[in-house]
């Protein structure tokens, strides 16, 4: 099942604009934990989901936001487009303030 998911869906990501940049998920890991929900039930046809999922991307999605959590993807997501920016242009606009910071190693755990 696994490989004939993988190989159907090779090429297709999900896209989603995180702060960093756009992430990319392949599509194969959605299919698969969602085959894995179907899969026990009567009836089943996996090449026929196949064919549904292919022509029904909005299925592919909606899989994934209502019933998967982004550990769910375990390493399989990677940025696509890093957000770029300049530096100066930020220094420049953005609010700044000044903090206090008592024990630096708490900050960046």
């Amino acid at each position: 099942m696994k490989d004939r998911i993988i190989e159907a869906f090779r090429d297709i990501y999900l896209t989603i604009e995180m702060p960093d940049g756009i992430w990319a998920i392949p599509v194969w890991v959605i299919v698969l934990d969602r085959e894995r929900s179907y899969s026990d039930q009567e009836g089943f046809n996996l090449e026929g989901d196949i064919l549904y999922l292919l022509d029904n991307y909005d299925r592919i999605e909606d899989w994934a936001e209502n019933n998967m959590d982004w550990e769910d993807f375990d390493n399989h997501p990677f940025r696509w487009k890093p957000k770029v920016f300049e530096p100066q242009d930020y220094w420049c606009r953005n609010e700044k303030e000044i903090y206090m910071i008592v024990d630096i190693k708490k900050v960046w755990k």
